[in-house]
């Protein structure tokens, strides 16, 4: 193999890999806000394929849980929110992360924030760190 053909092989295997790299959407900050008029309790968000996890024992009615870190890209692709109604019920959503390709070619810090919704619903979406939920 002439060694062109092989530097263009390279070029065609490395080149995906680094554009997806260079792409990521970078977090500061994760949210659940709970939009139900009663308590919430036994939270749960795991991040697949990452197994990233964070459990919180109660978020009050239409209050939010806001976890801080530093910059970090969002690796996972899906999410599995789990919780406890006031009445004991139990909760499970599994959803796809956003993906916002306007927001990471800027490569702005954003924040993840999940909603659970009084029907039972969750929803997510990204927020630029500096705005308001």
């Amino acid at each position: 193999m002439s060694r062109s053909l092989h530097n263009f092989i390279i070029f065609i295997l490395i080149f995906p890999a680094a554009g997806c790299l260079a792409q990521q959407v970078i977090l500061d900050r994760g949210v659940i806000r709970n939009e139900t008029q009663g308590i919430i309790s036994d939270v749960t968000v795991r991040h697949e394929p990452t197994g990233k996890t964070v459990k919180i024992n109660m978020i009050l009615p239409l209050r939010s849980f806001d976890l801080g870190f530093s910059g970090q890209p969002i690796l996972g692709q899906q999410a599995i929110i789990t919780w406890r109604e006031a009445d004991g019920r139990e909760r499970k959503e599994k959803l796809d992360l956003p993906y916002n390709r306007e927001l990471k070619s800027d490569r702005k810090i954003m924040v993840l924030v999940y909603i659970i919704h009084s029907s039972g619903r969750v929803s997510v979406h990204l927020k630029n760190s500096d705005t308001g939920m």
